[in-house]
């Protein structure tokens, strides 16, 4: 009887090696996970993740060329209010909610944003004063929470600031 059973062990555990072998491979093969069929729906689900992965990389590229936009720019602003600790220079990103003080009254100047009424000015590069003179004649909205109506005064001190936001 023992010599039956070691028999059958071994013939068991030479079973096992070849089942671990090509065709557990053969198994793995074929698994096929619950949410896809056999059917177009596998082409389907390749498409879209294709289209998911282009648009990731389409918004990826927009956040990479956001300098390029003057609408996703830093531009350093000068806001002039009526108390003294209200006058100081911010830098404003374009369509963000981002408000960085370089000095001054940071309370202030959120309230003068926040009221979307500050006398302020935006002071960039020549080479961007037509493009930005061409996309709004005398005030410039700025998108997003803080709409900031800038005068734009002609012929003074352009002075533009881009940042990438770190």
């Amino acid at each position: 009887m023992s010599g039956f059973k070691r028999k059958r062990s071994e013939l068991l555990a030479l079973e096992n090696e070849s089942n671990s072998g090509d065709f557990s491979s053969g198994n793995e093969d074929i698994q096929i996970p619950e949410n896809v069929s056999l059917s177009d729906d596998v082409n389907e689900s390749e498409s879209s993740s294709l289209l998911s992965s282009s648009r990731s990389s389409s918004r990826m590229q927009t956040q990479n060329d956001c300098h390029k936009s003057k609408f996703d720019r830093y531009f350093n602003i000068e806001l002039k209010g009526t108390n003294r600790d209200k006058i100081g220079r911010c830098k404003i990103c374009i369509n963000s909610k981002e408000i960085k003080m370089a000095r001054g009254n940071t309370t202030g100047l959120r309230k003068q944003l926040r009221n979307k009424h500050p006398k302020a000015y935006f002071e960039i590069y020549p080479e961007e004063q037509k493009q930005l003179a061409e996309a709004s004649t005398s005030t410039l909205t700025v998108p997003g929470m803080f709409a900031v109506k800038s005068q734009l005064k002609r012929g003074s001190k352009w002075d533009y600031c881009i940042d990438n936001g770190n």
